[in-house]
């Protein structure tokens, strides 16, 4: 038994300096090298594991625990090189990443370990980008309950029934971040199906974990409370959206810029709902207040420029009978 131990250190050890190499060549390189690490990790820190349960032996579990440790930086990163490769659209590659990546922290921690929660949100995550929707709420459902988590909207379950099975935030047991993220990328996979009635109550234990974690203001806070009021747009409970629209707007623009991309969003949802209510003056300001910054961030020729240009010009020719142009001046 001792020799094995030894074995297992040996291939830390060797696992180890693949790791460090990679960390200073090219991301394609790393990435190789990165999978033999944990390949080489995997098997290694399983032995650990096995090897602490029980012991006190620091002269055993002093290295197992550096081995299990090590695996679990090297999951890590490879989550992080995962979440690059979503973002730059190459989501086969961040899929398979992202299976290997569950695959290893399952071994490693167990079903219930957050850190497995977190590897099944970054999955979801892509698979929801991929348009695999059935899979990647089936994958967060079930995530969700093994940690005591209901969601709205299960099987057999619909309408008023479905939201008074949501699980409610209460201030004095926060979830952990893990089980947040997985509410709040279950809510947008039920928005992309028009599950509104489903989402809206994850919108708002996510809303209020954000706000007493980041603060009502941060832009997280802020993207969850523009996706609610998009829900209470289809509700046609209009004031409510357009209040706040309005916060997420200002905050957008405070704490991002004019020009960033949720800023404009919200400007573009918020000049909606005024005009729906009969505003249309106020949506006029309020469209010529995004075109500009949202011309010098895309272009003035982007689509989503050209799309607020041609919804301004509807609207003022409606209003005021001049087409493409502004208010008639004084005569």
């Amino acid at each position: 038994m001792v020799s094995g131990r030894w074995v297992s250190i040996l291939v830390l050890l060797v696992a180890a300096l693949i790791a460090l190499i990679g960390r200073a060549l090219p991301s394609v390189v790393a990435l190789s090298l990165g999978t033999r690490a944990e390949e080489l990790l995997r098997p290694a820190a399983a032995v650990a594991c096995g090897l602490c349960q029980g012991r006190e032996n620091t002269t055993i579990c002093s290295p197992a625990c550096q081995v299990a440790s090590l695996y679990s930086e090297v999951l890590s990163e490879r989550a992080e090189f995962a979440n690059a490769l979503r973002e730059d659209g190459k989501l086969d590659d961040a899929e398979k990443l992202c299976r290997e990546i569950l695959k290893g922290r399952l071994q490693l921690s167990g079903e219930l370990h957050l850190e497995v929660l977190g590897s099944e949100v970054d999955l979801a995550a892509v698979l929801r980008e991929q348009g695999e929707l059935d899979e990647a709420e089936s994958l967060l459902r079930a995530g969700l309950l093994r940690h005591g988590h209901t969601a709205p909207g299960a099987s057999g379950a619909s309408g008023a029934s479905a939201a008074a099975a949501a699980s409610t935030v209460a201030p004095a047991a926060w979830p952990a971040a893990q089980v947040m993220d997985a509410k709040r990328i279950l809510a947008w996979i039920l928005d992309d199906q028009e599950r509104s009635a489903d989402s809206a109550p994850l919108y708002d234990d996510v809303l209020a974990w954000q706000s007493h974690a980041l603060g009502e203001r941060h832009p997280d806070a802020l993207l969850t409370k523009m996706n609610i009021a998009l829900g209470l747009v289809e509700k046609k409970r209009l004031p409510e959206a357009e209040a706040l629209l309005r916060v997420a707007m200002d905050g957008n623009r405070e704490a991002l810029g004019a020009g960033h991309l949720h800023t404009l969003a919200a400007g573009n949802n918020l000049a909606h709902v005024l005009e729906q209510q009969g505003r249309s003056a106020e949506a006029i300001s309020v469209y010529q207040e995004v075109i500009p910054p949202q011309s010098a961030a895309l272009g003035a020729q982007h689509s989503r420029t050209m799309a607020t240009k041609e919804t301004l010009a509807g609207l003022l020719e409606r209003l005021w009978g001049v087409p493409g142009g502004g208010a008639p001046g004084p005569g």
